[in-house]
């Protein structure tokens, strides 16, 4: 008998074990086939991600698409997507799912499970996530790889909070920083209240995350490379436009020989010379240096260069050419703006010249007969300083004398100014004694000779400011 009974419960135990065996290789193929499912869902996922970067969705419609894409994916029952703002000082919810549960302490009060609260939901997608105070649940997220919590009221931050809100939260939760290219990009956050997630869905998630910062990243890398090169198309258009306003050749006056040249030191130029024919015969000869470089300062040299060619040949005397151009430039100049400008009146066949400065470089004068060189030291005040009365007084004409073999130099800081690698300036100096060796030499020579002496100083060192000659040579 006892044999039977033994042979009754070994049957039993194989039979236990078979069925436990079976068991545990269908679990195994539900895990398999979970993982595949997950996978398909996650590759899937990638492709239209990569679709709808490259499509027409609006930035609002691409963050709900990562959104939903990634709770679907884990199989979550909620989500949010948050981004950094620009100045990275807190996290900006872009795409909330719908009921989605606060995690923020000082919402969770107001928060009351599925009971709508259309004004709770709106004070969720506008609530920003202070990085200088950070939220100590946020910030330990942000602190870590990611977080896969299947306990969300254990965390730290929480277990402070009264029974009645810790409740209230979600029981899973898996979060991930948003990293590209050590940027902190944003934060992703999955919820769900039944089945636990498991160590595959934390794997899933993090490679999903770790795939969304970089689409993001790159598409904002793509964005910022689209408007740089639109910005620098923009500034060859200005720089054309600069071109064109600017001499292309000097001009014939009897009794004179004129030259002029400008380099910009970036791609457009706050300096500007100009040769302007007036009516009576004789020729206007103007330079001027906007404060600032770049757009904006190229941007006020064509408004002065035209407010002065308007108004140059209504009979006015230089200066109050100037007070016209001034009267008129000052009202739309910011405050931190002023130009100097230089405006001379040569008259065909005489030796005379009627010259106004306001506020610019001290002309430079060689004479060449004592072969000597001095600054013509002229009141003025730059345009942009005073709206009106003050600049007036200050500003005035005086008239000078020039014989045969006279030089009357013009020039932007940029020149004097010019540095090396040392910080040194060539300095004015330097200046004079360059423009004393060239003078005799005549106009075209000089503006030569002085940008090659400015070159030698300076070396490879980059031009920090722009350039402007303009000499005007007594025949």
């Amino acid at each position: 008998m006892l044999p039977v009974v033994f042979l009754l419960i070994a049957c039993g135990a194989l039979g236990l074990a078979v069925w436990k065996q079976r068991q545990a290789i269908a679990l195994l193929k539900g895990d398999r086939k979970a993982i595949i499912g997950e996978e398909h869902r996650m590759f899937s996922f990638l492709d239209k991600l990569g679709q709808a970067l490259s499509g027409s969705r609006t930035r609002s419609e691409l963050y709900h698409f990562i959104l939903n894409g990634a709770v679907r994916v884990v199989a979550g029952d909620h989500g949010a997507l948050y981004l950094t703002d620009p100045q990275k000082q807190a996290l900006i919810p872009k795409a909330i799912t719908p009921d989605c549960p606060p995690l923020t302490q000082d919402l969770l009060a107001d928060y009351h499970p599925n009971t709508p609260n259309e004004d709770l939901r709106s004070r969720l997608q506008l609530h920003a996530i202070s990085l200088t105070e950070a939220d100590p649940f946020f910030a330990d997220c942000l602190q870590r790889d990611g977080l896969h919590l299947n306990q969300l009221a254990d965390h730290a931050a929480f277990r402070n909070l009264p029974e009645s809100e810790r409740a209230k939260l979600p029981s899973r939760a898996m979060l991930a920083p948003l990293r590209f290219a050590d940027r902190q990009l944003g934060l992703l956050v999955i919820l769900r209240e039944g089945e636990r997630f498991d160590v595959n869905d934390f794997a899933v998630f993090r490679s999903l995350a770790n795939q969304t910062a970089l689409a993001l990243g790159t598409a904002e890398l793509s964005k910022q490379a689209v408007a740089q090169r639109r910005f620098q198309q923009e500034l060859e258009n200005a720089r054309e436009v600069q071109r064109i306003l600017l001499p292309d050749t000097a001009p014939t006056l009897a009794g004179f020989r004129f030259a002029g040249d400008n380099r910009a030191a970036n791609t457009v130029s706050g300096d500007y010379y100009d040769f302007i024919p007036l009516s009576d015969g004789a020729l206007g000869v103007a330079i001027a240096d906007v404060s600032g470089k770049g757009l904006p300062a190229s941007l006020m040299m064509a408004m002065g260069r035209s407010v002065l060619r308007a108004n140059a040949d209504q009979g006015a005397s230089p200066a109050k050419a100037l007070a016209v151009v001034n009267r008129i430039l000052f009202p739309d100049m910011r405050h931190d703006m002023f130009v100097s400008m230089l405006y001379l009146v040569a008259h065909s066949g005489r030796g005379t010249i009627q010259l106004a400065r306001a506020g610019h470089d001290l002309p430079l004068l060689y004479r060449a007969a004592s072969q000597t060189v001095d600054e013509i030291d002229t009141p003025g005040l730059a345009v942009g300083v005073d709206h009106g009365p003050v600049f007036e007084r200050d500003t005035q004409d005086i008239t000078l004398t020039l014989h045969k073999g006279d030089c009357l130099l013009l020039f932007t800081d940029g020149i004097s100014e010019a540095q090396n690698a040392q910080g040194d300036e060539w300095g004015l100096e330097r200046l004079h004694a360059a423009f004393l060796d060239a003078a005799p030499r005549g106009a075209d020579e000089i503006v030569r000779h002085l940008h090659e002496k400015v070159g030698e100083f300076v070396g490879e060192f980059p031009q920090s400011d722009d350039m402007t000659l303009v000499v005007l040579e007594k025949t």
